[in-house]
Order: C-alpha cells, then structure tokens, then sequence
C-alpha cells in the first residue's frame, strides 16, 4: 500500500477517536472470510485483515480497516453501520461507506449488515449482492 492509504486510514481512525461517544465500545476487528455466491475459483476468501470499530449509539457505528479482497489485493475501507431491528440475540440492518482496490480508486460499498456480541467477543457478518463476509472482534478495555 502507498503512503496515501495509511493516511487515508490514520485520518479515519482519528475521526474516530474524536467523535463524541454516547457509549465507550471500542474492538479491534479481524476481517476473516468470504463466500462469493457466484463461485470462481481465482477469487481469495481468505479475506484477512485488522480493523477498528466504534459504538456511538447502541445501533449506530463506525469502521475503519484494511483486509486482502477478492481480488487478492489490499482494500482499506470506511463505512458506518446501523442496526435498528433485533433477530432474537442479532442485531440487524446496513452498512454504507467507501473501499479501496476493487474496480476504482475509491468504491461505494453497501449491503446488509448483522452483528452478535458477547460479554468480549462479537461478530460482524456483511450482506451483499457478491458476497458474505465474517468478522470477528474482540472488545477493547
């Protein structure tokens, strides 16, 4: 990655940190796998990455990261989450943002989103018309 994406990243994760935190629920996020519905075996699901994620409200948060794609190259990604509607122990609803390293410099991305947390311990499954993706996060204390 260029130094222009590290900035890029820093300057979101510093966005972050200086929003105004209704609820102090940090985690460090690993982005873990993919399943593409349409199956082409040049395509890499093993999707590995670090992120952070910040809870403003209990169904508003924001996501900052960097992960290899379908496309085996490094995609650095912005997007805000809300999960309005509740799924038993799930909280459900969508995501929209920005990524890098797929067809544009810098794509929309979007789709469903759900989220599951324990006491420590969440995870993040995205929804969208290509794929699935999981990832798993760990609270910071």
């Amino acid at each position: 990655m260029n130094w222009r994406r590290y900035l890029a990243l820093a300057l979101a994760l510093a966005l972050f940190g200086a929003a105004h935190r209704v609820r102090a629920d940090d985690y460090l996020v690993a982005t873990a796998r993919s399943y593409h519905f349409k199956r082409d075996p040049d395509q890499n699901e093993n999707n590995t990455g670090v992120g952070f994620e910040r809870t403003f409200r209990d169904d508003w948060r924001g996501h900052a990261g960097v992960y290899r794609n379908t496309f085996d190259r490094n995609t650095i990604y912005v997007f805000a989450s809300n999960t309005p509607w509740r799924l038993g122990e799930w909280k459900v609803g969508y995501a929209i943002g920005v990524g890098t390293g797929y067809t544009h410099a810098v794509d929309a991305v979007g789709g469903g989103f759900l989220i599951r947390e324990w006491r420590d311990f969440g995870i993040n499954v995205a929804v969208h018309p290509a794929a699935v993706a999981l990832q798993i996060k760990w609270r910071i204390r």
